[in-house]
């Protein structure tokens, strides 16, 4: 009695339906997991950054697009009382804002620290008090830049490397520059806090006292 083709056929068909799903998951397992919760847009948060040791922050995206021309303000931060902070930065046109990026210096060392541009400025006050809330012309809660709802001046924390200095170079989303608009960040104030932003506590992210604060200032009007 002769056996049937299609029984014949049964074992080599399973032996290849089984090879190829395990070659399937091989390979899903080669492949690196889609981030989820990731910035909308931007290369300036967190998940962009490599925090290595003794060497501050250090940036996997090429070196600031702010071009020397494209320079339209400066800002010196200086310490409030009792704290050591202070650093430089310049600031330019960017798509999602305003780019900025300077250096600071009298960091906690290894720590993480919040930077914000307040809505006054003023820096008269000892404690920086002075400059008043977070920016917020759009009337938003308290959050993280790129990740949905946030006030204009929220930008992501900086960590200092083992000396306390870290090179920052953040986008200011939604903001303007010099230009007379709601958003306008020039004439406001620019400060450093002595913890990090959690992104999530209201009012202002429970990121402590204020470390550092200097006015933005125009070099020249936007073109």
């Amino acid at each position: 009695m002769s056996e049937n083709p299609k029984k014949r056929l049964a074992h080599p068909l399973a032996v290849t339906a089984v090879a190829a799903l395990l070659a399937s998951a091989g390979c899903r397992g080669d492949r690196e997991e889609p981030r989820t919760g990731g910035p909308v847009s931007g290369p300036i948060t967190d998940e962009t950054l490599d925090f290595e040791e003794g060497e501050g922050t250090s940036l996997r995206k090429p070196e600031s697009n702010v071009q020397q021309d494209q320079v339209q303000a400066r800002v010196v931060l200086r310490p409030t009382q009792g704290n050591d902070v202070k650093g430089e930065f310049t600031l330019g046109p960017a798509e999602e804002g305003v780019q900025l990026v300077g250096t600071l210096s009298g960091l906690r060392p290894t720590g993480a620290h919040a930077i914000h541009v307040h809505e006054k400025g003023d820096c008269s006050a000892p404690d920086a008090e002075s400059a008043g809330p977070h920016f917020n012309p759009e009337g938003e809660e308290h959050g993280r830049a790129f990740h949905g709802e946030h006030h204009v001046g929220d930008m992501d924390n900086i960590r200092a490397n083992d000396a306390g200095e870290a090179r920052v170079e953040r986008i200011v989303v939604g903001a303007t520059l010099g230009d007379g608009g709601p958003n306008d960040i020039a004439g406001r104030a620019l400060v450093v806090h002595v913890g990090p932003d959690d992104y999530r506590s209201q009012p202002s992210g429970g990121a402590g006292d204020r470390a550092a604060c200097g006015v933005i200032e125009l070099t020249h009007p936007p073109k």
